[in-house]
């Protein structure tokens, strides 16, 4: 008997979460590190660590201006990205609507033990096709849903298209996506499949 191995492409994952409050859910926020980095995948902005010690010790953070620059770069850079949106941040949000606005496979995760969940959320009603949602009581979950999103993304890389299509099309889309909140990306991805697996039949 011949076993089967199945081999899994490196990957650059950016990982966001809230730094107010850190201190309550910092054995969360390292699980998510540790299960990322145990599969042997990059962080691209690897910064839960020094943003632990320096609540600890009262150190003052970079004013989140500063910090934007540098948090959009490691977001482009990513192939997927995971959020922990426990603690509620517009900081956050505005980095997953970025991460989502350019294609980017996200998975947000919360601890339904001390957030609000997704059902009560704004977030609970967007329909992209990159958006994962996931809630969490245990470091097991944690672990489960965090290589799951890894391992279905793993294998299936992103590729970035330049289209020039007309304006009138432009506006119906716009208009679509507004009218069911979802992306203009997830759309034409569906029409694509949809469009090629007629021909391919």
């Amino acid at each position: 008997m011949y076993g089967l191995r199945v081999y899994f492409r490196h990957m650059k994952v950016y990982f966001g979460f809230t730094y107010a409050d850190i201190l309550t859910s910092a054995a969360d926020y390292n699980k998510i590190r540790e299960t990322i980095l145990d599969g042997d995948h990059e962080i691209t902005r690897d910064w839960l660590e020094s943003a632990i010690h320096n609540a600890e010790n009262n150190i003052k953070e970079k004013s989140r201006a500063d910090m934007f620059k540098g948090i959009v770069s490691s977001i482009r850079a990513a192939d997927v990205c995971i959020f922990d949106v426990t603690v509620r941040a517009m900081s956050i949000g505005q980095q997953i609507s970025y991460a989502l606005s350019i294609g980017k496979p996200t998975l947000v995760i919360l601890n339904l033990e001390k957030g609000i969940s997704f059902k009560e959320q704004f977030i609970g009603g967007n329909k992209s096709g990159y958006l994962e949602l996931q809630e969490y009581t245990s470091p097991q979950e944690i672990e489960r849903y965090v290589k799951r999103f890894l391992r279905n993304n793993a294998n299936d890389p992103k590729v970035r298209l330049n289209l020039s299509i007309e304006r009138s099309l432009v506006e119906l889309l716009e208009k679509y996506c507004y009218e069911n909140n979802i992306n203009k990306t997830s759309v034409v991805r569906e029409s694509l499949k949809s469009f090629l697996s007629q021909i391919d039949k």
